[in-house]
C-alpha cells in the first residue's frame, strides 16, 4: 500500500471506529484471515524446518544463488540431514489423483464450450489453452538475464544499483499526470477476476514513457498496492472461487513474459523495480492457487462442476494431475514444500530489487519483506540483521510496518504484533477497496 493508503487504512481500523456501520464486518473478516493466517505460519513453523533451505545456516555460496534457482530441484548441499522423508510434514499431504485411464485423459473428454456456468458464475475456459502454464514459479525458469558482477579491492559488486542510469531509455518523455488523474488510471484498472487484460493500459506506457523519471513508476507502485492482492473468502460452494483463482493463475505466464523482457532489457530503473515486485505478488497468488487446488476433495466437495460440467471437471482433473507430477518429480511432497519453494523463488527476486533498483528505489519495501520472509520460517537473526538496513520512507509502501518492526527488534510479540497489524491493515484496506467497487471477499 501506498503511505496514504496505508494511513488511512491504520485509521479506519482504530477501535473507537463506533460511527462505521461496516466495522464490525470487517473485524469479522480480518479476524478470519487472521486466524487462517496465523493456522498456516503455525504449520509451518512447526513442520517445516525440515526445507533444507531454512533449516540450514547460510553459507556466502547459498546467499549468491537466488538468480540460479532450478526451481523444482534443489541442489545437493541443501540436502537436510536431520529429517528423512518419514519424518517429514504428513500432516499436509493431499490426496493424490488416481492414474488416468486412456479415455479420462483424451482430450474428447474436455468441455464442449470455451464457458461453462459454475454455481452461477461464468468460468472462461479459453484461460485454459493446452500448453498454458498454470504454476509458472514452480514449473519453469523466470527467465531473468544473470546480472554480472565486478570486482573491487576484491569484493563483489553490482555494476547497476545506486546512481544508475538507463541509456537506452534515458531520451523517453516523462508521464507527467496530476495525482488525481493518477488515481483515475488505478480505479479504472480494478479488476476482480480479469487481470492481464486490464494491465494492457500499463504495457504501452511502460512502453512508451521514461521508467525513472515522472509519474510512471509511482503509478505502478500504487497499482499494486491497490489492485493486485485480494483476498477471497468461502462462499456457499467452493467451485467458483478455486475456478477463479485458477483463471487467475493462468495469466500469470503473460505477466512474466512482458516483465522478464523489460527487466532484462533495463535491469536497473524504477519500473523494472516495480514490475519485480509485480511478480513478487504475482507469486504470492500463484501459491494461493496452486494450494486451493490441491487442497480440495474433487469427489467430494466440487459438485457443481462435477455434476453439471463434467467437461469442465475432466480439464480440472487433468490440470491437478498434471501438476502433481511435476511436483512429484521435484520432490515437493508436501505443501510446506511448496510454501518454502515459492519463497524462495520470492527471496531471489527481492534480493535482486535490493542488488539492483536504482538510488535505492524502495528497497526499504524489499527488505521488509525479505526479513518477513525469515521471520516467518524461525530465522530470526537473519530477519533482524535484514531489517536493521531498512531506513524507512513515507513513500514506501510498508513504511508504518518497516517503522514498527523497527521499533520491536529484540523483542518477539512486538515483532509479530506489528507483522499482524500490516496484515490487518491490508485486510482493512482490502475491505474498502472491493465494496467501492461492489464487491466483497467472498463475491467475484
Amino acid at each position: 500500500m501506498t503511505g496514504d493508503a496505508a494511513g488511512r487504512s491504520h485509521e479506519l481500523f482504530a477501535v473507537t471506529q463506533s460511527l462505521d456501520p461496516d466495522h464490525d464486518d470487517r473485524l469479522r473478516w480480518s479476524a478470519r484471515l487472521s486466524v487462517a493466517l496465523h493456522l498456516i505460519t503455525a504449520v509451518i513453523l512447526l513442520f517445516g524446518s525440515w526445507w533444507p533451505w531454512w533449516a540450514t545456516e547460510r553459507t556466502p555460496a547459498m546467499s549468491a544463488r537466488p538468480f540460479e534457482v532450478t526451481f523444482l530441484h534443489p541442489s545437493d548441499d541443501m540436502a537436510s540431514p536431520v529429517l528423512d522423508a518419514a519424518e517429514r510434514d504428513v500432516d499436509r499431504v493431499w490426496a493424490r489423483r488416481q492414474a488416468p485411464t486412456a479415455a479420462d485423459d483424451d482430450e474428447s473428454m474436455g468441455p464442449s464450450s470455451t464457458t461453462v456456468d459454475i454455481a452461477g458464475y461464468v468460468i472462461n475456459l479459453e484461460k485454459f489453452l493446452p500448453g498454458t502454464e498454470m504454476f509458472p514459479f514452480l514449473t519453469t525458469e523466470l527467465g531473468l538475464d544473470p546480472v554480472p558482477v565486478t570486482r573491487s579491492h576484491g569484493i563483489e559488486q553490482w555494476p547497476f544499483g545506486i546512481g544508475a542510469r538507463d541509456a537506452a531509455s534515458s531520451g523517453m518523455p516523462p508521464l507527467l499526470i496530476s495525482d488525481t488523474d493518477a488515481q483515475a488510471i488505478v480505479d479504472e484498472l480494478w479488476s476482480r477476476r480479469s487481470r492481464w487484460d486490464d494491465f494492457g493500459v500499463f504495457t504501452d506506457l511502460i512502453s512508451s514513457y521514461n521508467p525513472n523519471e515522472g509519474r510512471l513508476p509511482g503509478l505502478l507502485q500504487a497499482h499494486l498496492a491497490q489492485n493486485m492482492l485480494q483476498p477471497y473468502a468461502s462462499t456457499f460452494a467452493p467451485d467458483p472461487q478455486l475456478w477463479v483463482m485458477l483463471e487467475i493463475a493462468a495469466e500469470h505466464g503473460e505477466f512474466i513474459a512482458f516483465a522478464k523482457r523489460h527487466i532484462n532489457e533495463h535491469p536497473s530503473t524504477r519500473v523494472s523495480t516495480e514490475l519485480l515486485f509485480l511478480l513478487d505478488e504475482l507469486a504470492q497468488g500463484n501459491r494461493s492457487a496452486l494450494t486451493a487446488l490441491l487442497e480440495i476433495d474433487m469427489e467430494t466437495e466440487l459438485y457443481w462442476t462435477r455434476s453439471f460440467q463434467s467437461g469442465a471437471f475432466a480439464l480440472l482433473d487433468r490440470i491437478r494431475r498434471r501438476i502433481e507430477m511435476a511436483l512429484d518429480a521435484g520432490g515437493l511432497d508436501t505443501l510446506s514444500d511448496i510454501d518454502a519453494a515459492y519463497d524462495l523463488v520470492r527471496l531471489g527476486l527481492l534480493s535482486r530489487i535490493v542488488e539492483t533498483s536504482p538510488s535505492a528505489y524502495r528497497v526499504n519495501d524489499a527488505l521488509y519483506l525479505i526479513g518477513a520472509l525469515y521471520w516467518g520460517h524461525g530465522r530470526r537473526a537473519e530477519a533482524t540483521s535484514t531489517w536493521q538496513e531498512m531506513q524507512p520512507d513515507h513513500t514506501d509502501s510498508y513504511v508504518l510496518a518497516a517503522t514498527d518492526v523497527l521499533a520491536g527488534l529484540g523483542n518477539a510479540p512486538a515483532i509479530d504484533a506489528a507483522l499482524e497489524a500490516e496484515h490487518r491493515r491490508w485486510v482493512d484496506f482490502s475491505f474498502d477497496r472491493l465494496r467501492r467497487f461492489g464487491f466483497g471477499f467472498q463475491t467475484f
